[in-house]
């Protein structure tokens, strides 16, 4: 699971949502709304590219997106 500071403010926030955009454009996926941060998880709803990558594949980088965003 990924993980992010669920007490950060303003800025920093903003910086780890952009980080996350990021990522998920690495895994041709977009963001359908903002991310929901909760203590230890965070739950962000997407939309995956059609016919360019798969749930499996997705979940196959979630490991790499985590050590882009500097979290485990």
């Amino acid at each position: 699971s990924l993980r992010i500071n669920p007490e950060a403010k303003g800025e920093q926030t903003a910086a780890e949502t952009g980080l996350l955009e990021k990522s998920l454009g690495k895994a041709k996926a977009q963001l359908r709304s903002e991310p929901k941060v909760e203590p230890n998880k965070v739950t962000a709803p997407y939309q995956l590219a059609k016919g360019e990558i798969t749930n499996a594949d997705l979940g196959n980088r979630i490991t790499q997106m985590a050590s882009e965003l500097g979290i485990s």
